[in-house]
This record gives C-alpha cells, structure tokens and sequence, in this order.
C-alpha cells in the first residue's frame, strides 16, 4: 500500500504494484488503485470527473448501419 496526498481530494490508500516489461529492459508498468468502495476510490473517481476533458459524443458509423 502505497499513502499519496493530493492537493484537491486529501489522503489516498492504493495498491501499487510494478511489471517489468520484458520488451524494453529497466522499464515498469505500475498501477495504483483504490480498494473498491473506499474513501480512495471515491476520491479518485472525484478527480477523474474533475479532470475529464469535455469531449463531445460521438457515433461509430460502423454501429449505425
């Protein structure tokens, strides 16, 4: 577990986990998440509405045939 503070939602518990990634040598993939139903997980659901950029919808013409 990994304590991370952000500036706008407070404290934050998540899970950190690493992956080496074989095809490029001395490089990880780490994931951060929040236990389902956690004051985390809401507040990283708080930042992601926050910081969703506004794109508008759009259809898949391949759907509407």
């Amino acid at each position: 577990m990994k304590q991370v503070h952000h500036s706008v939602v407070g404290d934050l518990e998540l899970r950190h986990e690493a992956l080496n990634i074989r095809s490029a040598p001395g490089q990880q993939l780490v994931i951060l998440q929040a236990e389902a139903g956690s004051p985390s997980a809401d507040g990283l659901a708080l930042l992601g509405s926050v910081s969703a950029p506004d794109v508008p919808h759009q259809q898949n013409p391949a759907r509407d045939t």
